[in-house]
């Protein structure tokens, strides 16, 4: 697989220069929260799926409710996607309840195993639930039958499960206890020649964390955008992970970062060292960064959201606000 990259399209200076505006195929979007600790992603399938992965914290809701009207044109999403139960990922939902209109389903691990969740926060997802919203839990307590069920997006492409709740389909991937963010819920967008991978606060055994990352590697294959487990923060993204993801074969790939000011380390210069001869020519992208967050020539902090263009024929853009412009990065396809 051969990339070329080129600049691709520049929009004039503005306050916000990175409008949503139309576009063909599939997009993921990984949204720009105000304030404190806070993720959410927006992915539109090429026939107009919109899922929301995430809804960020309990100050997030209207971030939210604007974003998704501004890039679908309505306040509805056809399916929540819910990584796991702590308040930066969760807390919007019971804000959104009376505003988001949520057309086939909240999809989450289920209503097991919720010892170290944020049990108040799980009660926006049950207020979905009371509302009528179809729930579509992936695990209960024998196992993750749902792990089978991808996400019809359109044209081929397709949302598949990995992993949820420690889990893949043959079965628990660690013994012994698990944290919360061990127990996220790791997918795949798959579109032809193009993946995205994403895990939530998924671990890899950094900072004393469950190591759920080095026995699903096997399973992952090299994708073409990351989005980093657990906000590119040192419990996460090891070794194992990255040589599956994101092997040094010199091909372009990009990274994305779900940081802003309260994730105060992330991303973690050591994230960044170790990625940066992962990508080629490509970049680690991130909406915002936190205080202490490392630096790195392949580092681009947008202070915006950013957004993955992907073509029928895998050729992607990365669009994202860069110095008082909206600049599409792209590399095209074979």
């Amino acid at each position: 697989m051969r990339w070329l990259p080129v600049l691709l399209l520049l929009f004039g200076c503005r306050v916000d220069p990175c409008d949503p505006e139309p576009s063909e195929g599939l997009r993921w979007i990984q949204l720009h929260l105000t304030g404190a600790f806070g993720e959410s992603a927006l992915l539109l399938g090429p026939d107009g799926t919109s899922v929301l992965v995430d809804v960020g914290n309990d100050s997030h809701d209207d971030d939210v409710l604007e974003a998704v009207e501004a890039w679908t044109g309505e306040r509805a999403v056809d399916y929540v996607v819910l990584t796991h139960f702590h308040a930066d990922h969760l807390g919007a939902a019971s804000g959104l309840v009376d505003e988001l209109d949520v057309r086939r389903a909240v999809i989450s691990r289920g209503l097991v195993h919720l010892e170290q969740a944020n049990t108040a926060e799980v009660a926006g997802l049950e207020s979905w639930i009371a509302r009528g919203v179809a729930h579509q839990p992936l695990c209960d307590e024998s196992g993750c039958p749902g792990l089978g069920q991808p996400l019809d997006l359109g044209e081929g492409a397709e949302l598949r499960w990995l992993a949820a709740d420690g889990q893949d389909a043959a079965g628990p991937l660690v013994a012994g206890d698990l944290t919360e963010n061990a127990r996220s819920l790791v997918g795949l967008v798959d579109w032809g020649d193009f993946q995205l991978l994403f895990g939530g606060d998924l671990t890899g055994g950094g900072r004393d964390t469950p190591d759920v990352e080095t026995p699903l590697a096997a399973a992952i294959d090299p994708v073409e955008v990351m989005q980093a487990n657990h906000h590119g923060l040192p419990s996460s993204n090891n070794e194992a992970w990255l040589d599956a993801a994101l092997p040094e074969d010199g091909e372009d790939r990009q990274v994305l970062v779900g940081a802003g000011p309260g994730y105060v380390e992330a991303p973690h210069p050591d994230a960044l060292t170790a990625w940066a001869p992962r990508l080629g020519q490509g970049f680690v992208w991130a909406p915002d960064r936190g205080a202490f967050a490392g630096s790195h020539d392949r580092f681009r902090s947008a202070r915006g959201a950013v957004e993955i263009r992907v073509a029928a024929d895998g050729g992607y853009g990365v669009r994202a606000p860069q110095d008082d412009r909206c600049v599409i990065e792209g590399f095209v396809a074979r």
